[in-house]
């Protein structure tokens, strides 16, 4: 049993993080988030994105699972 983070894997996953963003799904982004991590591509990408669509408590929570 591993207690490290997991990495966001797939395209699948990138996808439902967008439409959760693009939605302004708070407590969806947490909860899919998880104790996952995520890479500088995929995190700088989804901060621009959320930062569009104006949710400062999303670019928030998505710089804590930088990775």
């Amino acid at each position: 049993m591993s207690t490290s983070s997991e990495k966001i894997t797939g395209i699948n996953e990138m996808s439902g993080l967008k439409t959760i963003i693009v939605n302004g799904d708070l407590e969806s982004l947490r909860q899919t988030l998880g104790n996952k991590t995520l890479n500088e591509l995929e995190v700088g990408y989804l901060i621009d994105l959320a930062k569009l669509n104006n949710e400062p408590e999303m670019v928030k929570l998505l710089k804590q699972h930088a990775g």
